[in-house]
């Protein structure tokens, strides 16, 4: 589609709730988050389409149709996709301006539409061929393949037979057919990949003898198809619709329209080919597409990330070929934003995920699909046998170890790195580890944008470190120096602490873990977020009673905040929205230094005018308070809950 036509239908996707369009067509019933109707598309008796207006689609879980509002009116009302856009326009009350544009679509545009719909036709007769009596040889071949028929209808998978019966079917109601949709005239079924001509002038079909694999777009139209050799003749093995008016291969993701249609996913396993897909669903793992062939691409990364992906995982073919593309696309990957991970299979002796289901199960292919190296362990692995046999070789691969880590480690994995690191060279755990998490700890604080706070941060954190006093009487001083970092952990409240708890724990050292139980007995038993000041007190003689077993709290708190704060691992919660929203960390400088002056004035006598003075201050603080607490609780603490 054109940019401008493109730009329009994003317009109208953008402006309304799904839910609100489709309820005009039929009954929807809001149940959880979602909204639920029997399915308009299939013989259905269930509330079985769903109806999501966070990702604006509707996804049908026994046809598994699905797609966006504008599909949904195009498909319930039989119309072309840009007729649909006007319906919903006018339906919903937009801007007319925008039927301007619709009304003026493009040819190009007219022809993609005509070509989906084209794709969609075959695509069923590519079913009814699977289905066929005489095709019972083919569903034996699958069955054996472990594909029963759930995953033969989730996957829209069919069969192109021999003798050029596609083509027969065509010219049997062939000028129906171009009445209808001129993409069917033969020029242009040879132009979309579903006809070729012999030398002497000659139709035949494109796929033959072939299981058919369709391909979709993430706004779940058909583009393509893949057909399967299921016999050992000389003939390649997958052959795949040309670069046509919908399907560009850099463009598109194998199974990734149903992927898209997974709750709260942010993680997308990666794979070669068809039948891994297949197998890595059949093994609870719904979230993985193919590449089909090609390096994912620019324009690939662009719309995964536009999901809300996070974190890409590889699996390719475990031989020499299946490795270099890995080392190729972890070189691509290397500096993008995701989160890179590499599933960890070089000790089995399979070839690629269906061989391994085949040969252990699915439940075993789910176990081996959780083995999995991040990037920086993947990295040291492929170092790992360079030459040490002098003490020059040797300190130049410990030099490019630590480069590694610093370059693309993370925090989480530093006993990992330690446990690598220690196998080779003679240095003390401790000091391995101290050196490895200052290394870490500078690249990411390094990496947040607000220098000035970091800054700030690091001076406290210096001030912290000088504090060795073990008299308790400073310790009031301590947490003056440090509440700033104590009001965040309580701004974060269960939120932070339930994300703790499954997520950052398990990597805790005892002195941390220690003082998360603090926390956890003060403020989730005796403290609610709305009285900070009145409890700082408490705080602080809670702390006081416990002095002698909790003589290294405020350094750990500090390291402990210091982790994770700046962590981009945790970019969605609390603690890194904090670092950076310049309004809250203001704000919670400003009651820092009115906090100080409370704590002083009630170690002075009280006299009239500092009560006066402290209850300006407290009221000025509880204003401030509410401001604060409607901004997080619209902008922040929702998305964790």
């Amino acid at each position: 589609m054109s940019k401008i036509t493109n730009n329009v239908f994003l317009t109208i996707r953008n402006a309304i709730n799904i839910s609100d369009v489709i309820q005009n067509y039929i009954k929807v019933i809001k149940k959880g988050n979602n909204y639920w109707a029997i399915c308009p598309f299939h013989n259905d008796t269930n509330e079985s389409l769903s109806i999501n207006d966070k990702k604006q689609i509707f996804k049908c879980f026994a046809c598994n149709h699905a797609g966006d509002v504008i599909k949904f009116v195009a498909e319930y009302k039989k119309i072309s996709y840009a007729l649909a856009a006007q319906e919903i326009v006018q339906l919903m009350n937009l801007d007319l301006n925008l039927l301007n544009h619709l009304q003026k679509i493009s040819p190009q545009e007219i022809k993609k539409n005509k070509v989906f719909d084209l794709n969609k036709q075959i695509q069923k007769w590519f079913i009814n061929f699977l289905n066929n009596k005489n095709n019972i040889h083919v569903i034996d071949y699958l069955t054996k393949r472990n594909l029963n028929k759930n995953d033969l209808a989730y996957f829209k998978i069919g069969y192109a037979p021999n003798n050029d019966e596609l083509l027969n079917l065509i010219k049997s109601n062939y000028n129906n057919l171009i009445q209808e949709n001129d993409e069917f005239e033969l020029n242009k079924l040879i132009e979309n990949s579903f006809l070729v001509i012999d030398k002497n002038g000659n139709y035949h079909d494109f796929f033959n003898d072939r299981i058919i694999f369709s391909i979709y777009d993430h706004l779940n139209n058909v583009v393509g198809f893949s057909g399967r050799i299921i016999t050992n003749e000389k003939t390649p093995k997958y052959l795949n619709t040309k670069t046509t008016a919908v399907f560009k291969k850099d463009e598109v993701l194998y199974n990734f329209h149903n992927v898209i249609t997974i709750e709260n996913n942010h993680q997308l396993f990666i794979v070669e080919g068809f039948m891994d897909v297949i197998t890595i669903h059949k093994s609870n793992k719904p979230n993985v597409v193919a590449t089909m062939g090609v390096e994912l691409t620019n324009k690939h990364l662009e719309l995964i990330k536009s999901y809300g992906i996070k974190d890409l995982i590889l699996c390719f073919d475990n031989d020499q070929a299946g490795f270099l593309a890995t080392k190729k696309q972890i070189m691509k990957l290397i500096n993008s934003p995701f989160n890179i991970f590499i599933v960890n299979h070089k000790d089995n002796d399979c070839k690629d995920m269906d061989e391994y289901a085949n040969k252990h199960g699915y439940s075993a292919t789910s176990k081996l699909l959780d083995q999995q190296l991040h990037i920086s362990e993947f990295l040291l692995l492929e170092i790992s046998n360079t030459n040490k046999s002098t003490p020059s070789l040797k300190h130049s691969y410990k030099q490019e170890c630590f480069t590694i880590i610093k370059k693309y480690g993370d925090i989480f994995y530093v006993d990992k790195y330690v446990d690598f690191m220690k196998q080779t060279f003679s240095i003390e755990e401790n000091l391995l580890k101290k050196v490895i998490e200052e290394l870490l700890i500078n690249k990411q604080c390094n990496s947040i944008q607000n220098k000035k706070n970091i800054q700030s941060y690091q001076k406290q954190t210096q001030l912290t470190n000088k504090l060795t006093t073990s008299n308790p009487k400073v310790i009031l001083t301590k947490i003056d120096k440090h509440f700033n970092h104590l009001v965040v952990i309580i701004l974060m409240n269960r939120v932070f602490l339930n994300r703790l708890d499954t997520q950052v724990r398990n990597r805790l050292t005892k002195e941390q873990s220690l003082v998360i139980n603090i926390i956890e007995d003060f403020y989730l038993y005796h403290f609610k977020i709305n009285n900070i000041l009145k409890n700082t007190d408490s705080f602080i003689e809670f702390i006081n009673k416990n002095y002698s077993k909790y003589t290294n709290v405020i350094n750990q708190l500090t390291k402990m905040v210091q982790i994770i704060k700046y962590n981009p691992k945790f970019d969605n919660i609390v603690a890194f929205e904090l670092a950076k929203n310049n309004f809250i960390y203001e704000w919670l400088n400003n009651q820092i230094k009115r906090l100080k002056l409370i704590n002083l004035n009630l170690n002075m006598n009280n006299n009239q005018e500092q009560i006066i003075n402290n209850e300006k201050l407290i009221k000025q603080y509880n204003d401030e308070k509410i401001l604060l607490d409607n901004l997080i609780n619209a902008s922040l603490f929702h998305k964790n809950q």
